[in-house]
């Protein structure tokens, strides 16, 4: 009974840190990526599933960090109560009164270790892969007047353009 009042009182703290953390570290890394694409001409199409890589790592991130958040939440909770004290001179020792905690604290830890093991590093790779994509195919074929532009074999320059880049004279 004491076990599962424990936990109930970790659960949506911990839910609820665990959805705002994920949240605000993605969409930190959301207004990176728009930026990062943006700045090299890339295009939206690659920004999804270059988010979707990043979910792994952040969720590694997010998972511990809410555990913390909710169990300092808790035992401020325990203590306002006084519910601490109660259990104490119950008989209960603090390595009886964690350890439902200590449990779930371990099945994080696995679950984080399965995360960051192997989610991540696929994640990382797809990341990087959607990454070259879009460097590679953020130009769009437009120039400006004076404007060089070189690949392996040939150099073009051209001495006026239309407002678009795409009529080119001279």
């Amino acid at each position: 009974l004491l076990d599962r009042y424990l936990l109930q009182g970790l659960l949506r703290p911990g839910v609820t840190c665990f959805g705002v953390t994920l949240v605000m570290m993605l969409l930190e890394r959301a207004d990176r990526l728009i930026n990062q694409i943006a700045a090299s001409g890339g295009e939206v199409r690659f920004f999804f599933p270059m988010m979707v890589s990043e979910v792994p790592y952040y969720l590694g991130l997010a998972l511990p960090a809410a555990f913390f958040i909710s169990m300092f939440i808790v035992i401020i909770r325990l203590d306002e109560g006084s519910e601490i004290e109660a259990m104490q001179s119950s008989g209960l020792s603090l390595a009886r009164v964690t350890a439902p905690w200590v449990g779930v604290g371990v099945v994080l830890a696995i679950v984080n270790l399965l995360i960051l093991g192997f989610l991540e590093p696929l994640g990382h790779y797809q990341f990087r892969s959607a990454q070259n994509l879009a460097r590679q195919a953020g130009w769009s074929g437009k120039l400006q007047a004076g404007g060089f532009v070189s690949d392996r074999t040939s150099t073009l320059v051209a001495d006026s353009a239309d407002s678009t880049g795409e009529r080119l004279g001279g």
